[in-house]
């Protein structure tokens, strides 16, 4: 992939990244504009995104890391603000998951230089299924904005990594809920917020893989 191409999609994961922020700002006041050039004029965003095409620039070009952490790096960012929404208003907006969708892309084709696995897509089309019938049936239990993460997740690093870190994440949820429901201050009918405990699921399933 040329230079020129690399720096453009440094440039444009800035520009997502300073959406997704400014989403997040706005999504408590719930106040977000239609038009994505309107939830981009917010100074947070824009000083944060520029800052992040910069470091991700000198990374890549100065210090020769390795491109698969950036890939990473914006999974890790994505489920820092994602935890945040899900944990404050208990909803993962599609508009959230769309940018995260197209920052993963970019990271994989232009900057990592690599292809997603077709398999990948059809694994995700019936996971897609398979949860949309299970939030069908218990009453959005599981929120489809979880949902729809995970089957980016899947489009992305395959069935393998969303299995492990949801299984990962359900027994940190278990763990921590164990004290609650002995103190009968939670049931089996109160609604928890995933995406912070996957944020931790995929945080540890890291780590285990570093081991």
């Amino acid at each position: 992939m040329g230079f020129v191409v690399k720096i453009i999609g440094t440039i444009i994961l800035g520009a997502l990244l300073a959406y997704k922020i400014n989403f997040t700002l706005l999504i408590g006041d719930g106040d977000v504009p239609k038009n994505p050039v309107l939830v981009l004029n917010k100074a947070v965003g824009i000083i944060t995104g520029l800052l992040y095409s910069l470091v991700i620039n000198i990374l890549i070009f100065l210090l020769q890391i390795q491109c698969g952490y950036i890939l990473v790096v914006d999974l890790v960012l994505f489920l820092l603000l994602v935890a945040y929404i899900d944990f404050k208003h208990r909803i993962i907006p599609n508009r959230i998951n769309i940018a995260f969708f197209l920052s993963q892309i970019i990271c994989v084709y232009i900057i990592v230089e690599e292809s997603i696995a077709i398999l990948n897509f059809v694994f995700a089309a019936l996971l897609l299924g398979c949860l949309t019938f299970v939030s069908y049936k218990t009453s959005e239990a599981i929120g489809m904005g979880d949902a729809k993460m995970l089957v980016i997740l899947n489009c992305i690093y395959g069935l393998s990594f969303v299995l492990y870190t949801s299984i990962i994440s359900m027994f940190i949820i278990l763990l921590s809920l164990i004290p609650f429901v002995i103190m009968k201050k939670v049931n089996l009918k109160t609604g928890i917020p995933f995406a912070p405990y996957y944020l931790l699921g995929t945080l540890v399933y890291y780590i285990i893989s570093l081991v």
